[in-house]
């Protein structure tokens, strides 16, 4: 009997440490950016993902990404608007993305999915030491796609990531979304600023050297969009130390 076919796709499960003891208004105000970020994530992403991210709890939220080439955009993406909305309180997501397949896709709500990705991405969270942020987690049967340089440039994006300050993480999102430098300094959630003073948060927060990265992981997992199925394995897991 060959080998069934089977599309991998990408569940991230994260949330935000820390949150419960936040003052009860900001984890209020936690939870509005968080969904406000769920909006945009869906307006950038509308072909990617299932269903728009799904806000669990005060602090946890999961999505399904279709294309996992562009899971890694999403998650920091999706990281970057809840950074830029908490100005006055320093969060940091943390996020677990499962490659894997999907028994049951979700019709309502993207916690009603099932499957090794979603087995995946929440065990990964589970296990995830306290001083990362992000990790991915494959199948057994998909592990030689994770390469060591994948995963030096995964240490190498949260390194930059983690230290964004709301100010940059906003020019990173805007930039994220395709805007030029312009659109974002005149679309600046305090009022405009200059174009200069976009660049100037665009280049401390590294945002070159993370577009390239986003590029490479695009290219890297493309290639491996359908695998042959066999039964889970063990995990393998790449990881990101902040």
């Amino acid at each position: 009997m060959g080998s069934e076919v089977r599309p991998m796709h990408a569940v991230l499960t994260g949330n935000v440490p820390g949150s419960a003891r936040l003052p009860g208004g900001e984890q209020e105000h936690l939870r509005f950016v968080m969904q406000r970020a769920a909006s945009q994530v869906q307006y950038i992403y509308p072909d990617h993902l299932i269903l728009p991210v799904d806000i669990q709890r005060q602090d946890s939220w999961q999505a399904m990404v279709l294309n996992p080439e562009v899971a890694l955009a999403v998650c920091l993406y999706f990281h970057a608007s809840v950074r830029a909305g908490m100005k006055d309180v320093p969060v940091h997501l943390r996020c677990s993305i499962g490659l894997g397949n999907v028994d049951k896709y979700p019709e309502d709500r993207v916690g009603e999915g099932d499957g090794e990705a979603f087995w995946l991405s929440r065990h990964g969270l589970e296990r995830m030491p306290r001083k990362r942020h992000l990790v991915i987690v494959l199948a057994a049967h998909y592990a030689d796609c994770l390469s060591d340089a994948s995963d030096s440039l995964l240490f190498l994006l949260d390194a930059l990531s983690s230290r964004w300050t709301p100010r940059q993480a906003e020019a990173v999102a805007g930039a994220m979304a395709g805007m030029t430098q312009e659109a974002i300094a005149q679309h600046w959630q305090t009022g405009p600023i200059t174009q200069q003073a976009v660049a100037q948060h665009l280049d401390r927060a590294g945002w070159h050297a993370i577009e390239h990265g986003l590029t490479f992981f695009e290219r890297w997992l493309s290639l491996p969009r359908q695998l042959p199925f066999s039964s889970p394995g063990n995990g393998h897991v790449g990881s990101m130390n902040s």
